[in-house]
């Protein structure tokens, strides 16, 4: 099973009242294994859209896709920064949390975020100078860590992406941030 992972986050102001999100898209191990992902969509539509809301979309490749998760969390008054982070930690968490049916099968996850800082920092390109940050960093480790024990993890990328291409995880981030504030 191949999990493509979209995570965002952020601050009405920095610091200011911050939320995470993040989307869940579960690809088949092979375009022509199409059971239960329904028709080909257009990708990466807007959340409003139809195809969007049926869950359901194709990626530009041809692989068919399923969204399997949407989650948003509210993080009171922090870093746009920290909140980035958030995005990522409450993913690992789902997974854990989750249990897929794939215990014996092989995972790959694939992060895709819109933050280059957080993005080079997770792949140890660049350093982490600030002490908040070095423990957040800390944290998704440990939690990757900890999934790795529940499946079989055979990669896990961290891919910086621009930030139309992460519509979706960022809506998601907006809309708990207009729920709590």
């Amino acid at each position: 099973m191949n999990l493509k992972i979209f995570t965002d986050g952020g601050s009405r102001g920095n610091p200011g009242p911050a939320a995470c999100g993040f989307v869940v898209y579960e690809i088949p191990p092979s375009p022509a294994t199409k059971q239960g992902f329904g028709e080909a969509r257009p990708a990466f539509v807007h959340k409003d859209s139809g195809e969007a809301r049926a869950g359901k979309v194709r990626e530009l490749s041809g692989n068919y896709i399923k969204k399997i998760a949407s989650r948003g969390k509210y993080l009171g008054i922090t870093t746009n920064n920290e909140a980035e982070y958030q995005g990522v930690i409450s993913a690992w968490e789902w997974l854990q949390n989750e249990r897929l049916a794939v215990r014996e099968k092989q995972l790959e996850i694939n992060f895709y975020l819109d933050s280059l800082l957080v993005v080079q920092q997770l792949n140890g390109v660049w350093k982490i100078k600030e002490a908040r940050l070095r423990e957040l960093l800390l944290k998704v480790k440990k939690l990757e860590s900890q999934v790795t024990n529940l499946y079989l993890l055979t990669s896990i990328r961290h891919t910086h992406i621009p930030r139309a291409q992460n519509r979706e995880a960022d809506l998601v981030v907006n809309e708990t941030l207009d729920k709590n504030t």
